[in-house]
């Protein structure tokens, strides 16, 4: 499992911006005016270091979290 800070580099959203040729620059390119607060905002401040790291991070813990708990609650007995 890809941590969520290099999932998010992945897929384009680089520390300067979205990365051409990749999955959020073809985003960018199909949204236009980029809203604040969007998902697509939040992955860009996650790429940049800004707030949305936190937020991705938190996502991505929740997101482990909840995969071991169903993987335990799903074991034999």
């Amino acid at each position: 499992m890809l941590a969520p800070a290099a999932a998010v580099g992945l897929l384009g959203f680089g520390g300067l911006g979205p990365v051409a040729g990749t999955f959020a620059a073809m985003a960018q390119a199909g949204i236009g005016n980029v809203a604040a607060g969007s998902l697509f905002a939040t992955l860009q401040s996650a790429g940049m270091g800004g707030a949305g790291a936190a937020m991705v991070q938190t996502l991505g813990a929740a997101t482990g979290f909840g995969g071991a708990l169903t993987a335990w609650k799903g074991r034999k007995r």
